[in-house]
């Protein structure tokens, strides 16, 4: 908490930068896992800055009567940040986005690059796919770097 208007506050939230990348490109999921394709560097400028990674990915469980899941892991660079997600469907198709949001530390002012991989746990799963109901094919992927 603070008293007055708050003018003389400082390094709070900051957001030094944000970028975009996107993916139209169908994918068919595997049962391990593996690239979406779908990543984004981003320099950070000093190693006490965060990173929050959001991710929007369009899936689609193609099978009309068995049920279909998608599982989704992040990794900066080699290094597996872990499970961010799933999305599910029992017994028939769902076309939906996926969204998801990570707050990284890298602990190093160097570039990074953020890259959503999945698989499948069962059915048939498709990302970016151009044969979505929502009309927009492209999943896409955020980096924004926040000072703290």
């Amino acid at each position: 908490s603070f008293a007055g208007n708050g003018s003389t506050l400082s390094n709070v939230g900051k957001t030094l930068q944000v970028l975009q990348s996107t993916q139209a490109t169908s994918n068919s999921l595997g049962t391990s896992y593996a690239t979406t394709n779908l990543a984004q560097a981003i320099t950070i400028s000093t190693s006490s800055n965060k990173v929050l990674v959001q991710v929007n990915v369009y899936t689609d469980t193609r099978s009309q009567s068995t049920d279909g899941k998608a599982v989704f892991k992040l990794y900066r660079g080699a290094t597996d940040l872990g499970y961010i997600g799933s999305i599910a469907c029992e017994g028939g198709r769902l076309q939906t986005m996926a969204a998801m949001q990570f707050l990284d530390s890298p602990g190093s002012a160097a570039s990074h690059t953020y890259t959503l991989y999945a698989k499948k746990e069962n059915g048939s799963v498709d990302l970016h796919d151009s044969d979505m109901i929502a009309e927009a094919s492209k999943s896409f992927i955020t980096c924004t770097e926040l000072v703290y």
